[in-house]
């Protein structure tokens, strides 16, 4: 996942304050600094000023308002600000923040991570107004140990060997299957039944279906569920005991035992299919039969190994870069891309069927599962950011195009439509420039580093080294 959202991000872009023009009056401005990273900053605006828009803000109240026994226009002043004293506080107020706090943080060059939390003032005629503003400032970060890294490029190497034993496993995936009426089930058999699972002697949803078929020995359910059904017979029925794991997605099941009464209806034993170009067929390919195949293999082998070596020499990166920067991190920062995984995380819970309550309720869980991550995240987001700004790079106009071409790959007959809606989305063209200033450092370091070559075989892909 690209570290996206540190470079360039100004949360005054976000605020309700922005500049209206120079500023004619001197106001004072004070800083504190209560922390590495917490600011304070209280702004004093002359009382000349706070008549000046009070008097405006009164004189376009009286000539939108009406009162009885006076002309539009003509309502004395003492009299709107009584009656209309919240709305003129609040207006010239907002007026006094628009005006002076932008221009507070660009005298003091202070970037706000969030927007700040104001204490506002008193607000009178005749009377200075002081109102302070607290908030947390993004760190400076001037990355170290980029140049010169030593990494490791995977070379993934294969034979022939390896493509035969690709075909073997396509052999097993399209296996055929017929009933044998006296067989009793083995690993590499396919069994149809009917179960329905209880819990404490309840049923939990989910837990129930009818014409399921398994693959014994694939392993896609429940640790320990299909080796109790090994030896089956078509009409047995038959107790299979299990516990959850710890971590299994419907917390409410989480790591309890659950009774499942199964029905086999039927035991199919497979054979394997011939290696011809009936095969290759099955597999996919129209054309060129079992050579084609192989071939197809061998390009799969190959994209596979630069995927695998990409993947792992970012990975060295990113580990070498978070070991050469030592930081500490504003809180913000942090809970930011802490809030952001938590509800992804929950949004996929969400679509697993879980309830609202069981998705709230694991808010606090899934907060202590991803601190960490969240923490590198960020320091990563933050490096990468410096990297991009210190060694001068950009990103062009067909770096972009190039980016949103992949993205919109998938949407087949709708691509052009796609690009256009995501260039009228600011997070989604934010997310598109962190994604390529993230490449273009990762290219830089591994350009500048010094890069040893190392083979690996398929099987180091596949146990994930």
């Amino acid at each position: 996942m690209p570290f996206v959202g540190y470079a360039g991000y100004d949360a005054t872009e976000d605020m309700l304050f922005s500049p209206t023009g120079n500023i004619k009056y001197a106001m004072e401005v004070t800083l504190e600094e209560k922390g590495q990273f917490d600011r304070n900053l209280t702004i004093r605006i002359p009382a000349e000023r706070v008549n000046i828009l009070l008097d405006q803000e009164i004189k376009r109240i009286s000539e939108t308002v009406t009162m009885p026994g006076f002309r539009r226009g003509k309502i004395p002043r003492k009299l709107l600000e009584s009656r209309y004293g919240d709305h003129l506080r609040s207006g010239v107020t907002q007026q006094l923040h628009e005006e002076t706090f932008v221009k507070a943080l660009q005298e003091h060059s202070l970037q706000p991570i969030e927007v700040p939390t104001l204490d506002l003032g008193i607000f009178a005629r005749d009377q200075d107004y002081v109102y302070s503003a607290s908030f947390q400032i993004w760190p400076t970060i001037e990355a170290k140990g980029y140049v010169g890294m030593e990494l490791i490029r995977p070379q993934v190497v294969f034979t022939e060997s390896d493509v035969d034993s690709a075909v073997e496993e396509m052999r097993k995936n399209y296996m055929n299957f017929a009933v044998q009426a006296e067989a009793k089930a083995a690993p590499g058999d396919r069994i149809v039944m009917a179960f329905e699972g209880k819990v404490d002697g309840v049923p939990f949803p989910g837990g129930k279906a009818s014409g399921f078929v398994l693959d014994l020995g694939k392993n896609t359910l429940i640790p320990g569920f299909e080796e109790q059904l090994e030896g089956v017979a078509a009409g047995e029925e038959r107790e299979v005991r299990v516990t959850f794991p710890e971590n299994y997605h419907a917390r409410e099941l989480a790591g309890k035992e659950a009774v499942f009464h199964c029905q086999v209806s039927e035991v199919q034993t497979g054979t394997l299919p011939q290696v011809d170009d009936e095969l290759a067929k099955r597999a996919g390919v129209t054309e060129g039969g079992m050579a084609r195949l192989r071939e197809d293999i061998r390009g799969r082998f190959i994209s596979d190994g630069e995927k695998y070596a990409q993947k792992e020499i970012k990975s060295q990166i990113l580990d070498k870069l978070l070991a050469s920067n030592s930081m500490e991190l504003p809180t913000q920062l942090v809970e930011r891309e802490l809030m952001g995984m938590v509800q992804h995380a929950q949004g996929e819970l969400q679509r697993q069927g879980m309830s609202e309550a069981q998705i709230g309720s694991s808010q606090e869980m899934l907060r202590a599962q991803f601190q960490e991550t969240a923490v590198e995240r960020v320091k990563l987001g933050l490096l990468i950011a410096s990297i991009f700004k210190q060694e001068n790079l950009v990103v062009g106009e067909p770096e972009i195009e190039a980016q949103l071409d992949e993205m919109v790959a998938p949407y087949a007959g709708q691509k052009e439509k796609m690009k256009a809606w995501l260039r009228t989305r600011k997070d989604q063209m934010d997310y598109v420039d962190g994604l390529i200033q993230e490449k273009k450092v990762l290219q830089l370091i591994i350009e500048k580093g010094v890069v040893a070559v190392e083979e690996r075989s398929l099987l180091d892909i596949s146990s994930g080294e």
